[in-house]
């Protein structure tokens, strides 16, 4: 359990939510088991197959980031770790992309969190996670973590 990562948002949407899952579920601080476990809740865009998600977290006050980090759910079946994604930060009223660090890539792991850091210091309060199924599959997340640089 991380214990502080509900505190750190203000708000979750997503394009589409199944209809037993919720958006506050990504960010509820409960840690799984593996990318299938089925025992915590979870957000998932099931059925929409092929379709990409747009996932967006405001935070409850500017944040300093040290890292985000995203765990995927994956029932192996209709619901998969996605073929790609990507992150947006809002600065000066407009989405623009979030600066990676050189060292590192958006990945779709399994059974891990997939950790991305900012590659200068980084303060925002409102984040976005675009999202692409691969073919066939809607995309599902157990938990998103903000790490702040400091508490």
């Amino acid at each position: 359990m991380i214990d502080d990562n509900a505190k750190r948002f203000k708000s979750t949407t997503a394009t589409h939510t199944f209809e037993q899952d919720q958006t506050a579920a990504m960010i509820d601080g409960r840690l799984p088991k593996n990318s299938s476990d089925q025992s915590i809740p979870r957000w998932t865009s099931w059925p929409q197959r092929d379709k990409p998600q747009t996932l967006e977290y405001e935070l409850a006050k500017p944040t300093e980031l040290r890292t985000i980090e995203v765990y995927w759910y994956d029932d192996r079946g209709g619901v998969q770790v996605p073929q790609r994604w990507e992150l947006e930060i809002w600065q000066d009223d407009v989405w623009r992309p979030f600066p990676l660090y050189n060292t590192d890539a958006y990945q779709t792991e399994r059974d891990q969190f997939n950790v991305v850091h900012p590659a200068r210091p980084l303060t925002v309060d409102r984040l976005r996670m675009r999202v692409w199924p691969k073919a066939g599959a809607a995309v599902g997340v157990l938990e998103l973590v903000v790490q702040p640089e400091r508490e």
